[in-house]
């Protein structure tokens, strides 16, 4: 379905209900406090739906784009029969609650995506975003200071914790946003441009070491292992030479902080060191309760979910003793898996795969100039499968939902080079027949 721009919404309202969209997308990485992207997404929803009709956006949804609305739409709908047999109400109001949020956002942006400028002028917000998140931890790493959502506020910790309540949810976000720094934009093309995002790639990688979280540290090692390996011989050394005067800068400048990072890492080691033989809970092992559990509630199911919200309840009943306390699912995958069984996991599984294969695709066909759009795309959705067993629960991630919405739009190009014809703001993106 096409409307005609002018005849619907004059060019100033339709640019202004697109930047609100754009606005919309950007705040969605800065869950402070945590209500405030549910309240704004309700409200400003239908401005952004009034813009994709005013400013001409493809509004007929295809095949591909549609899989993913089913799986929402099908989640939403579950969650509201759920109702019916689940114990606790305002769990499952809430979960049932976001679900919508993910649907509108997945259906908004995804439509804004279908415009090759904005899909292409993607990665600039997201660069924009990293480092606004490093120069947050920068803060955080060197006055010992937190926000008010941090866990660790008014706590004298060098430990970052970024716009989130942990560094967990932190290091997350952060981890799926790196890859788009290989992308030359404003913000990365020049050698002094260059230069800087790669030291704000090394402020997020100390701050990823002083986190401790050692999937986290894994993600990262291998991040940084094929950034070395794809990068030239100057920026190697220059690398190289950056870690080297930024550790002996810390070390000499910051002794106090120095020593409280290394009282960390020391501690992390001999946990890990001695976790196997251990009384007491560790990651590992609550991780590894969890995930038994949650296997365990889906097929005393009979694999079709214990309904919407009730995770946290179930747990909390009469098996809470045996994860040692922990009541989140810490998994997405077994999380969906428990609440909302096996039907909705395996088209989840689905849809990343089928993502994850045409990215692979892509990148290998790429126009020279839009190798690192590509490479950076399937990079960042390869890392997602490692970091979203990380959070507690990344039922209010609503970014994570533009995020899909981004890799979806590119999941559906098909030409030699993504840059064809983007003087043209109008073109729709090209799709596979």
């Amino acid at each position: 379905m096409y409307q005609n721009a002018g005849s619907v919404a004059s060019p100033l309202l339709t640019r202004i209900c697109l930047w609100t969209a754009v606005c919309l997308g950007v705040m969605m990485f800065f869950p402070v406090p945590y209500f405030l992207p549910l309240v704004l997404a309700i409200t400003l929803t239908p401005v952004i739906l009034y813009a994709a009709l005013a400013a001409n956006l493809r509004l007929k949804l295809d095949r591909r784009t549609a899989e993913i609305c089913i799986l929402l739409v099908l989640w939403l709908a579950y969650s509201l029969i759920s109702f019916f047999w689940i114990r606790e109400i305002r769990p499952a109001r809430d979960f049932t609650l976001n679900i919508l949020i993910y649907l509108l956002l997945f259906l908004i942006f995804s439509q804004l995506f279908h415009r090759r400028q904005f899909l292409l002028a993607a990665p600039l917000p997201m660069q924009m975003i990293f480092y606004a998140y490093c120069l947050v931890y920068l803060w955080e790493m060197l006055t010992w200071n937190h926000l008010p959502s941090s866990r660790l506020h008014q706590i004298p910790l060098p430990v970052p914790t970024g716009v989130y309540f942990n560094e967990n949810n932190s290091a997350v976000t952060l981890m799926l946003l790196a890859p788009f720094l290989t992308i030359r934009t404003r913000l990365t093309s020049g050698r002094v441009k260059g230069f800087i995002a790669l030291a704000m790639f090394l402020v997020m990688l100390l701050a990823t070491f002083i986190q401790n979280s050692r999937l986290v540290l894994a993600c990262l090692a291998v991040l940084s292992l094929y950034f070395f390996i794809r990068s030239r011989n100057l920026t190697r050394l220059a690398a190289v030479a950056m870690v080297v005067f930024g550790v002996y800068f810390f070390i000499s400048q910051y002794p106090q902080e120095y020593k409280a990072v290394r009282l960390l890492v020391n501690r992390e080691l001999k946990i890990t060191s001695r976790e196997s033989e251990s009384y007491y809970k560790t990651s590992a092992k609550v991780r590894a309760r969890l995930n038994e559990e949650s296997v365990s509630l889906a097929a005393e199911s009979a694999l079709f979910g214990t309904g919407s919200g009730s995770y946290e309840e179930m747990l909390s009943r009469n098996r809470f003793h045996r994860t040692y306390w922990v009541i989140f699912a810490h998994n997405w995958w077994l999380e969906l898996l428990a609440d909302f069984g096996l039907p909705a996991f395996l088209l989840a599984c689905y849809i990343y795969l089928r993502w994850l294969i045409k990215l692979w695709k892509l990148r290998q066909i790429a126009a020279p100039e839009d190798f690192a759009f590509y490479d950076a795309c399937f990079l960042s959705l390869l890392l997602f499968l490692p970091l979203s067993i990380i959070p507690s629960t990344i039922r209010a991630f609503y970014h994570v939902w533009v995020y899909f919405a981004f890799i979806n739009a590119v999941c559906l190009t098909r030409s030699v080079s993504l840059r064809a014809d983007v003087r043209d703001a109008t073109t729709p993106i090209p799709h596979f027949q």
